[in-house]
């Protein structure tokens, strides 16, 4: 019996940790999004690249093409005073 109980609540964590991460991901594409269209850009280029490639590597094609501040926009955005 114990290490059925066991078994669940593993799954039950695993289950909860993935839903944790598809939550923050949702957030990050949320925030991308706000500073893009803030300056006037399409999401579509700047989604790929963080689905593919990361934040850090989505953060970078911002500030390349629209200055080092959409750094601070993004985590501006992502502060939960934002939200």
């Amino acid at each position: 019996m114990g290490h059925h109980l066991h078994e669940n609540f593993n799954a039950a964590e695993e289950w909860k940790a993935a839903r944790l991460t598809e939550i923050e991901f949702e957030e990050m594409a949320r925030a991308l999004k706000a500073v893009a269209k803030a300056h006037d850009r399409s999401c579509d280029d700047l989604l790929d690249t963080f689905a593919r490639q990361g934040l850090a590597a989505a953060l970078s094609l911002l500030a390349a093409s629209d200055g080092a501040g959409t750094t601070a926009e993004y985590y501006n955005h992502r502060s939960p005073a934002s939200s």
